[in-house]
């Protein structure tokens, strides 16, 4: 019978009972057609009513649309397929063998097609699943190779093809055992679990839809009503699963997940250990599945085994509520493996004579000979078993976790929300978690302890480490709690919380963590684990962030040795690899800083790809560095990179994405791009405000930078506001002595004294300067900035003297450091020197303080500009007019555009091409004075 043959006795079947009440439609059927294929098919139709009148009729609509449209047959082409015979024909479409027309080489494959004229909808569905296939790469998953439309416009897929037979009929011909048969579910469940990996979720897994090769390797299809765990297109699909093996929310055409696969597997599950196919229907739903050992047939030679261990497997797995399934694939194909084992199940939980008794089967040999001892053992033996006992308690705790943290997801489902087809974004994944965590868990510490810890560090890795340090903290304390009592996961949290801090400039806090978190490690005999090894880590960041740089590197190269012996080695090493090159690049030392870093950033982007957090993380410290050495176009490309890649990752309100605006505008004012940089830190402050709020120390950072092109672009009144709002911010909220607080207050006294309120200034540098010498070396950066700021204040304020001697101090110090410190050094000495009448050598000095400039910034910027101007000034002081000005001459247009009108800069400018135009050559007095 052809395939429109089929579908006129399907529509004329359909519509004579339709009418019909649901319990007279096989009596009627039966009477209608002897044809028990064509009669199962009408009352799946049928029975899919009851679920959603709707949903029912759109694919009976559908399916009977196609009777329009002429049909392909054997013999037909596609491309350079050519039909050699019809496989299959489904709800959705129909399958032929094919193979190559063109002749370039052999290959038989599947091609799966639309009868007639297909509804928008199941083409819509057909190109999916052609998606969702390409992605898909797995020895049990039919793969994809091509796709395209017929002529007449009908979208089509080529497959692999699969010689083999359904999973129930290739059970019973080669008369496999209760064994054989739970090895083959096993493999077929490693299959499912590799979709799921790839987020993907199958939505009709049927014996059906299992090929078993002659190989006997179980071979997954049909990923056509698959739908990806982002909940694209969650409520069609449902109409299309089979009922007998679908979940209970499938059937109600709620959000489905891995727990729906997990049910239809236990179905599946419940018939091979049977052997007799489950009769469900969509009315069903609410109907526990039967048992195995109560559904097996008296000639089932294994009916007695399936008693206990397999009915409770499949039990679970087929349990109405997804809470209570197992919470992936894996988890139902490991309790399945660990019968086989003959080991205890997670599903009985059982007693310990249970597990005992397990242990013994699968150890019967050595079994008869212990028990001549066992009567000698039976302390050890207790021992063994509270310690199972915790193993098992461990395994649950987790289990509960991952369901927890799946139901977390499951509730972020945007339908589940009304925003239609709008995805859930990562943080709003994490916000629903996080309200239910109160609510569900309080009679759970350990496990909201958990969750707490999990949540609280991926909050921090999508750019929210206010709501992270709240949860990292909660789960630390909950984790050390009485009748919790985890002292190694409370040490990874505070190793955890350390490396939070330290991120967050908060180098004291961050090392008093870390060492806590080290003593409660060395209390408890854990010295050489994974939580020492991140422990330390934690403290070398510590201690980076208060320019502990010798004690930092110790902290790092002892983590590196402790994971070189751990699992995920390479993993881990690129870590203390990156942050080892962040702390050459603080000390100063460049080049080993690029070499750290470019080998950290080589083996994350084996390990996780080109476009992954860890590449964004180490990218952006290397872009500083190059930054540093001066090749400020090399570190804008990538930051650009790192904007673009954190847009993707993380969405626009991110704390990420704000570092990317900010180090751009940073670049961008370097390269003397003020309009550009304003717009990148008017961007991130917007950002930071959302993330964070204004008051955040953050928010005030990036307000701090902001000052600072402010006072660049020669508006010194904006400037001063901003660096005092940002310095009254920290004072208040970090105390005076934070080194967020100290910077800050620093930045204040240097604004204050360049607008010439000298005496305002001096407590402020001078406090400052009095605890970074305390506190951090003398070469240290913080130290070498603020006596710099305080030099300049001694030259303003006329003690020349006193300002020689500090640059003199200074000058062995920065031998070695990054160009900055060299170049800020420069232009203190030229101007000290025009300042006290030497011409001359000021113009000298001026001379290499813009070929320094010149070579980090570029010849024809502002930030090269500004200084041009100083040199110009000191050429014409020294009687060389022509020289002046032709450095004015380059300097004055980048001045004029960029600079505020009426500000300092432009008022000298015009004063110097004044004093060129009236008298050339003639001096004109210091016209860097205040």
């Amino acid at each position: 019978m052809s395939g429109n043959e089929h579908w006129h006795q399907l529509r004329g079947l359909f519509d004579a009972v339709c009418d019909l009440p649901p319990e007279a439609w096989r009596s009627e059927l039966e009477r209608l057609t002897a044809d028990p294929a064509l009669l199962r098919e009408t009352l799946e139709l049928l029975r899919s009513q009851t679920v959603s009148l709707e949903r029912a009729r759109a694919p009976v609509d559908g399916l009977l649309a196609r009777l329009a449209g002429p049909e392909m047959q054997p013999g037909d082409t596609l491309g350079p397929w050519r039909l050699t015979g019809r496989l299959a024909s489904g709800g959705m479409g129909v399958v032929f063998v094919a193979e190559r027309a063109d002749d370039l080489y052999l290959q038989k494959v599947a091609v799966k097609l639309l009868r007639g004229l297909p509804d928008p909808r199941t083409a819509e569905r057909l190109a999916e699943e052609r998606r969702i296939l390409a992605g898909l790469q797995h020895p049990n998953i039919a793969r994809l190779y091509d796709g395209g439309t017929t002529a007449a416009g009908l979208p089509y897929l080529v497959m692999e093809f699969v010689d083999g037979q359904p999973l129930d009929a290739y059970c019973s011909e080669q008369a496999l055992d209760l064994r054989q048969r739970l090895a083959l579910f096993v493999r077929m469940c490693r299959a499912v679990q590799a979709a799921h990996a790839h987020l993907v979720v199958h939505c009709d897994l049927k014996p059906g839809n299992v090929l078993v090769r002659a190989d006997g390797e179980p071979v997954l299809l049909d990923f056509g009503i698959a739908r990806l765990l982002d909940g694209a297109g969650q409520g069609e699909r449902t109409a299309y699963c089979t009922p007998a093996y679908a979940a209970p929310e499938t059937l109600a055409g709620e959000p489905v997940g891995v727990a729906s696969d997990v049910f239809s597997l236990g179905v599946i599950l419940v018939e091979l250990l049977a052997g007799r196919r489950v009769e469900r229907d969509a009315g069903d739903r609410d109907r526990s599945v039967v048992v195995p050992s109560e559904w097996a047939g008296a000639d089932c030679a294994w009916r007695r085994r399936l008693r206990g261990d397999l009915d409770a497997i499949a039990g679970r797995a087929c349990a109405l509520e997804p809470a209570r399934r197992y919470a992936s694939v894996d988890a139902l194909a490991n309790d399945v493996q660990r019968y086989l084992d003959h080991r205890a199940v997670a599903a009985r939980q059982g007693s310990r004579t249970y597990r005992f008794g397990r242990a013994l089967r699968r150890h019967w040999r050595g079994a008869s000979v212990a028990t001549l001892v066992l009567g000698l053992s039976a302390g050890f033996v207790w021992q063994l078993g509270q310690e199972r006992d915790r193993a098992r308690q461990e395994a649950r705790v987790a289990e509960q976790v991952g369901q927890f943290l799946l139901s977390a997801f499951e509730a972020a489902d945007p339908r589940q929300r009304g925003k239609g087809e709008t995805e859930a974004s990562a943080r709003e994944v994490l916000d629903a978690g996080l309200a239910r965590v109160d609510v569900e868990l309080a009679d759970s510490p350990a496990i909201r302890a958990r969750v707490q810890q999990v949540i609280g560090r991926a909050y921090n890795n999508i750019g929210q480490p206010q709501r992270a340090e709240v949860l990292l903290r909660a789960a630390v304390e909950g984790l050390l709690a009485p009748g919790v009592d985890e002292p190694l996961l409370a040490a990874e949290a505070m190793a955890d919380l350390a490396t939070l801090l330290a991120n967050d400039r908060r180098g004291p806090d961050a090392e008093t963590v870390a060492r806590r978190a080290l003593d409660v490690l060395d209390k408890h005999g854990a010295g050489e684990g994974p939580e020492t090894a991140h422990a330390w880590n934690g403290l070398g960041l510590a201690l980076m962030e208060q320019e502990r740089f010798d004690d930092a590197e110790a902290a790092f190269l002892h983590s590196l040795e402790l994971r070189k012996t751990l699992p995920e080695a390479q993993r881990k090493v690129a870590v203390i690899t990156h942050n080892l090159g962040l702390l050459y690049r603080r000390r100063g030392d460049l080049d080993r800083s690029e070499k750290a870093l470019d080998e950290a950033l080589a083996m994350k982007r084996e390990l996780h790809g080109d476009r992954s957090y860890e590449v964004l993380g180490t990218r952006h410290v290397l872009s500083m560095t190059l930054a540093e050495q001066g090749r400020l176009r090399e570190a804008e490309a990538l930051q650009r990179e790192n904007l673009a890649l954190s847009l993707d990752l993380f969405g626009e309100m991110s704390d990420h994405t704000s570092t990317a605006y900010n180090e751009l505008a940073s670049l961008n004012q370097d390269l003397g791009e003020y309009p550009a940089a304003a717009d990148y830190y008017t961007r991130a402050l917007e950002v930071e405000a959302e993330v964070a709020g204004e008051q955040s120390v953050g928010y005030m950072v990036t307000l701090n930078n902001l000052a600072t092109l402010e006072e660049s672009r020669g508006d010194a009144e904006r400037a001063l506001q901003l660096f005092r709002r940002s310095f009254d911010y920290r004072r208040g909220s970090l105390g005076p002595d934070n080194p967020n607080t100290l910077r800050a207050e620093v930045n204040l006294g240097r604004a204050l004294m360049r607008v010439g309120r000298l005496d305002e200034a001096e407590p402020l540098i001078a406090r400052v300067q009095s605890v970074w010498t305390a506190r951090l070396a003398p070469d240290a950066a913080d130290v070498l900035r603020t006596r710099m700021g305080w030099a300049e204040w001694e030259m303003r304020k006329g003690r020349f003297d006193d300002a020689r001697q500090t640059l003199d101090a200074l000058q062995p110090l920065i031998v070695g450091k990054p160009p900055m410190f060299e170049f800020r050094h420069q232009t203190l000495v030229a101007e000290l020197l025009q300042r006290q009448g030497h011409a001359a050598e000021a113009a000298a000095a001026w001379a290499r303080a813009v070929a320094l400039a010149e070579a980090q910034f570029g010849s024809d910027t502002i930030s090269t500009a500004r200084w041009r101007l100083s040199w110009a000034e000191a050429l014409l002081q020294s009687g060389e007019a022509g020289q002046a000005s032709v450095q004015a001459g380059r300097a004055a247009p980048v001045l004029r555009a960029q600079l505020v009108p009426g500000s300092e800069l432009p008022r000298r400018l015009e004063a110097l091409q004044a004093a060129l135009g009236s008298e050339a050559g003639a001096p004109v007095g210091a016209a860097a004075a205040d």
